[in-house]
């Protein structure tokens, strides 16, 4: 049976399908059934019932065209990363020293670092997530669903036309919102099995990626691959034979393949040359004797970098292009509920001012509805300024500033169920590996005139501010410009001016203030006016 043939097959079996809490188990059935389909997949009974499609997405996506979007794994390399397996969900025990040892050994988790499966290159893991956003691989937004379809692949025999070894997959364990583990068994009710280690990339919406398999029978300990070497050593719980396969990261057909005698316990020698690779995908396939158990362990193992000089602070340029792809990540994360990938992007100092973790929680629904309500206006414009010049005027700024700017939305954006035009903002902070949120702050700034209101093509615009803050003004998004003039005004604030040079013409036009106090804490507060 060829892959049309299959994929026909479950198409037929799709339409069919009443999705219920044991659905995997019954549709793996029904497939079987008909003597065509591969041998049945036991799945533990899942948290939550799924669409037709994603159950068979899991049971034939070794048979199915795959495409993704890519992340990279912040992956531990201390011993406290804890690897859940099926019957044990505590730290596994180290590969044994040399010496044979009935405890099976366990892969060493931190070694894989980008995808495995179902694509390995960033251009596979962004077609990937296109075919998910367009509602045509469900399966990739289950981790579950993902796991299923790779130890399916993984399991399947191609001289057959059917699984080697059947599995029974058990529940999602989440490590965080981005990150997870799935213990399996296989086959199904035995105490072989393993884990398949998942990630993506942001919250909902996002794929899940297999970035490696850890199998109870087998351990692998990778050292590192300079770009020319691959270095380490596997051990196995059982003896028989082990094939051991090497494929390029970037997806190409496999670099070496050798099966060999192993015996329990004993140190299996990884070295081998591979020059010029950005990465290796190390895959060790045990069929244990006399049993023929099957099981196998996956790892990536990426190029260690070379020495480089740090980077440079951002440029003005790469600054706004990063802090607009932060603005824009800010607002859809509020705008689809998705409270921890906001978190992430929001600066020390509002995350100080807002009450923490538990503040921000308090605010969350109060946020969505207002900032979230940007993500759906179809003519909202990002519009990012940088505050600091690189030299006259910083020696007196905090040094986690080298950059600062202010992101001004403006648009016909409907919130509360009322549509109108307006223009809010928010400032950013740069550093050289990333740029924040900062919403939130202690700073109190008054405008002159109310947002909405109508202003003449001379009018004096203005603000009150704290005494000592640095004011510049934005409007409609030009250079910032300081204040024309600046005086004390009542208690400990300034009120700063400033009139537009040429004057404004008709229309509407959006008016920016941003104060920056000598102890880094900023803030902006926005209007539209218009000009008759």
């Amino acid at each position: 049976m060829n892959d049309n043939d299959v994929r026909e097959m479950l198409e037929r079996r799709a339409g069919e399908a009443t999705v219920s809490s044991d659905a995997w188990d019954r549709i793996a059935e029904r497939i079987a059934e008909d003597g065509t389909g591969p041998t049945v997949l036991a799945f533990a009974p899942p948290r939550r019932r799924f669409k037709a499609a994603i159950v068979l997405g899991a049971i034939a996506a070794a048979l199915l065209v795959v495409v993704a979007s890519m992340a990279v794994i912040q992956a531990s390399d201390t011993s406290e990363e804890q690897v859940r397996v099926a019957d044990d969900r505590t730290s596994p025990p180290p590969l044994p020293d040399r010496e044979p040892d009935s405890d099976p050994p366990t892969a060493v988790p931190a070694l894989g670092q980008r995808p495995v499966w179902p694509a390995t290159t960033d251009e596979g893991l962004a077609r990937l997530q296109a075919e998910a956003d367009a509602g045509r691989r469900p399966d990739l937004l289950d981790p579950r669903a993902v796991a299923g379809g790779y130890l399916s692949e993984r399991f399947f025999d191609d001289a057959s036309r059917r699984l080697a070894q059947n599995f029974a997959v058990e529940e999602f364990f989440e490590g965080d919102a981005t990150s997870g583990e799935i213990p399996y068994t296989s086959p199904p009710g035995a105490s072989t099995g393993g884990t398949v280690l998942v990630r993506r990339a942001g919250g909902d919406g996002a794929i899940w990626f297999v970035v490696s398999s850890i199998s109870r029978r087998i351990g692998i300990q990778v050292a590192a691959y300079d770009g020319k070497k691959l270095t380490g050593e596997a051990s196995v719980a059982g003896g028989g034979t082990l094939k051991v396969e090497i494929s390029a990261a970037d997806g190409t057909d496999p670099l070496s393949s050798e099966s060999r005698p192993v015996t329990a316990g004993k140190p299996i020698d990884l070295r081998q040359q591979f020059a010029g690779k950005p990465g290796l995908i190390v895959r060790l396939r045990l069929a244990e004797a006399p049993s023929g158990t099957v099981s196998f362990t996956e790892i990536r193992v990426d190029k260690l970098p070379t020495a480089s000089p740090p980077p440079a602070p951002p440029t003005p340029q790469t600054f706004e292009a990063g802090a607009q792809a932060a603005a824009r990540r800010w607002v859809r994360a509020l705008s689809s509920k998705d409270a921890d990938v906001a978190w992430e992007l929001l600066a020390e100092d509002s995350r100080r001012t807002v009450g923490g973790r538990a503040g921000f929680d308090a605010r969350f629904t109060e946020l969505a509805g207002g900032w979230g309500a940007w993500d759906g206006s179809p003519d909202t414009s990002y519009r990012v300024v940088s505050l600091l010049d690189e030299g006259a005027g910083k020696a007196d700024l905090p040094s986690d500033l080298p950059r600062l700017g202010v992101v001004v939305l403006s648009g016909r954006v409907a919130q509360e169920g009322a549509a109108s035009f307006q223009t809010m903002s928010f400032p950013v902070r740069g550093t050289q590996d990333k740029v924040q949120i900062d919403p939130f702050t202690d700073i109190n700034i008054e405008l002159d005139k109310a947002d909405g209101a109508g202003v003449g093509s001379r009018t004096v615009l203005g603000a009150y501010a704290p005494a000592g803050a640095r004011v510049w003004f934005v409007l409609d998004g030009a250079t910032p410009v300081g204040p024309d003039t600046s005086e004390g005004a009542d208690g400990d604030q300034q009120h700063a001016t400033f009139t537009s040079a040429p004057a404004l013409s008709p229309g509407r036009h959006s008016f920016t203030v941003v104060v920056l106090r000598v102890d880094g804490g900023v803030a902006s507060r926005s209007a539209t006016y218009t000009v008759t």
